[in-house]
């Protein structure tokens, strides 16, 4: 609803599809799926498992507003991880850069299609 805190519940999705991997449930690769809507996250999203795909709606359908500092999503000993179908913004900035190198979730705005 872009009101609630949703990071938590984000968090623990990512979680689950990394346990899933790690159990070889469904294959090789999980994808963690956002329905259309405003998501709002102050602590940034770790995926820290290969083979994770975060997916929305589509661009502009699915929105990520993030509020913290530092990256929205951080990828960590992650091989084979997507992201598609979203867009990241941060709260108080939609040009700003985040303080970091580490690739496209680097940017404080950022739309994947």
């Amino acid at each position: 609803d872009g009101a609630t805190q949703d990071a938590t519940a984000l968090q623990a999705a990512i979680d689950r599809a990394t346990a899933v991997v790690a159990a070889g449930t469904f294959g090789k690769s999980v994808t963690v799926y956002l329905p259309p809507g405003n998501y709002k996250i102050a602590t940034s999203l770790a995926v820290n498992s290969s083979n994770i795909r975060i997916q929305g709606a589509g661009a502009g359908v699915t929105t990520i507003t993030y509020s913290g500092s530092g990256n929205g999503i951080v990828f960590t000993h992650a091989n084979r991880c997507g992201v598609c179908g979203f867009t990241l913004t941060h709260a108080t900035s939609s040009t700003r850069p985040a303080s970091s190198s580490s690739g496209a979730a680097a940017f404080a705005t950022r739309t994947w299609r």
